[in-house]
């Protein structure tokens, strides 16, 4: 993650561009002008403004993109793993995002042709790797989406990019598993 100073400098190397060009406009205008010291001292001056300007004019249009961004993580790959007697045999990886934690319940959402997001199961948080991506054990998946657990787990990349990982889960969950409020 890049700190701010950092941001200033890879701001001003992309625009060093205009800053040759301020350097050049200020040498022209400081021997053409017939202006004293003082005014030719100001025009030097504005000029070096403008270019920081446009430097933290960059640094804030790069944060704004950033945080505009989708913040939920793509999902990288599918594992299906040995079946066991208690636990769902799915695990999924997500790439890394600041919205989740270790045993954070999450849901799972299949975008369907039709651009709908169809609630397919609820799961946990198990893992967030070195590397910052995120481990997810699917707990229940719905049984009347058995045709997308079987496309999912054929990890092809045009299926893993429909699945959508949320931090949160609907009341749908809680009525299931506990009668409701």
């Amino acid at each position: 993650m890049k700190n701010f100073f950092v941001s200033i400098w890879s701001a001003i190397n992309r625009i060093s561009s205009y800053g040759i060009i301020t350097v050049i406009l200020g040498l022209i205008l400081w021997f053409i002008t017939p202006y004293n010291i003082y005014t030719k001292l100001l025009i030097a001056i504005i000029l070096i403004l403008l270019f920081i300007i446009a430097a933290m004019s960059k640094v804030a249009f790069d944060y704004y993109i950033k945080a505009n961004k989708n913040i939920l993580p793509e999902v990288l790959y599918v594992y299906e793993t040995p079946k066991s007697s208690k636990d769902n045999n799915i695990q999924i990886l997500l790439g890394p995002s600041n919205l989740f934690s270790i045993d954070t319940l999450v849901s799972f959402y299949y975008k369907n042709e039709d651009n709908f997001e169809l609630l397919i199961g609820f799961g946990v948080v198990i893992n967030i790797q070195q590397d910052m991506n995120i481990q997810v054990s699917i707990l229940h998946f719905l049984k009347e989406h058995k045709e997308i657990y079987e496309k999912i787990i054929t990890n092809k990349a045009n299926e893993l990019k429909k699945i959508l990982v949320k931090p949160n889960i609907p009341k749908l969950f809680i009525d299931r598993k506990y009668g409701g409020f």
